[in-house]
């Protein structure tokens, strides 16, 4: 399943390393079983229908196979690549060798081209791979040959992604999400007791929302004092990774995922990216009106609690105005891909984006200034050297001074690059340093809030020492990075700023580009402990009624600050981060998935006054076209 579309952009003169091309592609599987169709010589043989195939997972191998009886119903994959470089897991740089049957300006053309995978986890069973191919050079040929490498690289992903079953696993998520459909109409009620005898009782009621595309979830417990919102929860068919899912908040302001699966006779909610201190919750049907709900750890039933449906609330079960404070879940968000034993890693957030840090990795003086060295300098190429110096009395290129070869890179996102250290370094770092090497990856995680990723790889079982300088050293460059990147604490009040809204509804007027004429309303409501929703409608041209259109939910995050989620009745999904725009404004930097899996960026501002709010949507910060613009006035 393609997020977002193939494309090939103009390819102008440079010297410099560019992007040209990127698509990526969810494959119905684990990380680990998505990374070893790529690179472990069985599971290739597997998935492409190939013989003899051979891997050397280090920079300067290869993976490369010969045909099969398999593949002959597939389209042909040039069937050799050399690896540049490698993070176990979650990233393999490569250049492709073309086949004979290639035309000789293709073949010419080997040298100034690689392509970059990237495999991060979606879900347990969902891995997303982004494939993307850097160039540098420039001639007649160049872009066309460009793009041939680029298809072939694409190519690669598809052959193996159509491996995996597809279908099985949108058939299980339709299982799943027809179920949750199911459960909707009545109330469930659940009842036991306490250690001492008291009654615990938990209401939870299913909603149908935006048209029946999503299902909204509320649960409430205590016990026969009353019973206190606890959590509110919607699920739904997550475009980006086709699986059904139940995103969560709570009143203690929590936010989690979850996915649903159909395992034998019961529906299965395991965490996104189970975590060993996870939870599996396993919901058995017993009838249309019954079902039990049992908790699982380590394979173990920890608890289990019977629930029955009835049409309305018992008298006695007598609900509270105010929200019980709840427990944090115990559940965790694992690393971007499993830390194998071979790998170090240094994570980190710092206030700044992508674009900014890539520019001060790309010259001298940002180099200084981002690894905290006297001097510096940098040939920004496959195999060029990055030159430091601790001394500002040496000369780079001495005895003294540290040389970096660039293995791979990706403009923007990835650096890979082997070290020699200095003079008088340590034997077991001089060891280390003959076949290790330091992948350093940038994530986008929010409004100008980059992850640094460090990784150091290829660590064997004698190179303890060399794994502790590492560890120490990489997080003394992360911990200055930060402090001339610190996070913003401007964007603190941002939800503040909302504040004023809720408990109202609003509605609007205008034309969007095309034309036509829109009619909106929005209600304002506080959703549930910290987190604030609104409700959108929407009607178009001579629309008469006004249909259900957008959910939008707002908190914030402990690493991140305030962010935001929305959920279209079109299916679609956003998720983002709040800024502080401008002295009363908020801003939402928007990335939307839809319902055939595209990806879209969009920026909105809302701007506050005492009663009312302005509405205003353009495709990026920068990028100030109006696509509609909005002013909610107060019923």
């Amino acid at each position: 399943m393609h997020l977002l579309a193939f494309v090939v952009l103009a390819c102008p003169l440079s010297q410099e390393p560019e992007r040209h091309a990127e698509d990526t592609i969810v494959i119905p599987a684990s990380v680990e079983a998505a990374w070893a169709a790529f690179t472990d010589p069985r599971a290739i043989e597997r998935a492409l229908g190939v013989a003899d195939a051979k891997v050397e997972l280090r920079p300067g191998g290869r993976i490369e196979w010969a045909a099969g009886e398999g593949s002959v119903e597939r389209a042909p994959l040039w069937a050799s690549r050399r690896i540049l470089a490698h993070e176990r897991g979650a990233m393999l740089a490569f250049s492709l060798v073309p086949p004979p049957s290639e035309p000789e300006w293709v073949s010419q053309r080997a040298g100034e081209q690689w392509s970059v995978l990237y495999v991060s986890p979606l879900a347990h069973d969902r891995t997303q791979v982004t494939v993307a191919t850097v160039a540098q050079g420039q001639g007649p040929d160049f872009g066309l040959a460009i793009e041939h490498y680029s298809v072939a690289a694409r190519e690669w992903v598809e052959a193996v992604a159509l491996s995996f079953d597809s279908a099985s696993a949108a058939g299980n998520s339709a299982l799943a999400q027809a179920a949750v459909q199911e459960w909707c109409g009545g109330e469930w009620l659940g009842e036991s007791q306490s250690s001492d005898g008291a009654p615990i009782r938990e209401r939870v009621v299913l909603t149908p929302i935006l048209g029946g595309t999503f299902v909204e979830e509320t649960v409430w417990s205590g016990g026969a004092d009353g019973l206190g919102l606890r959590s509110r929860s919607i699920y739904g068919i997550d475009p980006r990774s086709r699986d059904m899912r139940c995103w969560t908040w709570t009143s203690a302001g929590v936010c989690s995922e979850a996915t649903l699966r159909t395992e034998e006779d019961a529906l299965v909610l395991r965490d996104v990216i189970p975590s060993a201190a996870s939870a599996v919750k396993r919901v058995r049907r017993e009838s249309v009106d019954a079902h039990t709900v049992e908790t699982v750890v380590d394979g173990t039933v920890v608890d289990a609690q019977r629930f029955h449906r009835v049409q309305r609330l018992p008298a006695e079960w007598k609900l509270l105005p105010s929200v019980l404070p709840t427990r944090a879940s115990a559940s965790s968000v694992a690393s971007l891909a499993p830390l194998y034993p071979e790998l170090q890693r240094t994570v980190g957030l710092v206030g700044a984006s992508r674009d900014v840090l890539w520019s001060q990795l790309r010259t001298s003086d940002g180099l200084v200034k981002l690894w905290g060295v006297a001097k510096a300098s940098i040939e920004l190429r496959i195999g060029g050297a990055i030159l430091t110096h601790y001394d500002a009395q040496g000369e780079l290129g001495d005895a003294g001074g540290i040389r970096h070869e660039i293995l791979a890179l990706d403009p923007g996102r990835m650096l890979a690059f082997r070290t020699t250290p200095p003079a008088g370094a340590p034997d077991f770092l001089r060891a280390w340093s003959t076949h290790g090497w330091h992948v350093l990856r940038l994530e986008e995680h929010g409004a100008d809030v980059t992850q640094l990723i460090t990784t150091g790889c290829d660590y064997g079982a004698d190179d303890a020492a060399t794994r502790s300088f590492f560890e120490r050293g990489n997080a003394y460059v992360q911990q200055g990075i930060g402090v001339q990147y610190p996070l913003s604490t401007a964007n603190n009040d941002v939800l503040a700023r909302l504040a004023p809204l809720v408990g109202a509804k609003y509605e609007a007027r205008g034309t969007v580009p095309t034309g036509e004429t829109v009619r909106a309303r929005t209600a304002w409501t506080s959703w549930c402990g910290p987190f604030l929703s609104w409700q959108g409608q929407l009607a178009v041209g001579d629309e008469q009624e006004l249909a259900d259109h957008t959910w939008m939910l707002y908190g914030a995050d402990a690493s991140s600050g305030a962010k935001f989620w929305k959920f279209g009745a079109d299916g679609s999904v956003a998720r983002g981060t709040l800024v502080a725009d401008g002295e009363r404004g908020v801003g939402h930097q928007w990335k939307s998935w839809s319902r055939d899996g595209r990806e879209r960026d969009i920026y909105v501002q809302l701007v506050p006054d005492d009663r009312d709010y302005h509405y205003r949507a353009q495709p990026s910060r920068s990028e100030a076209t109006t696509l509609v613009s909005l002013d909610y006035v107060r019923r």
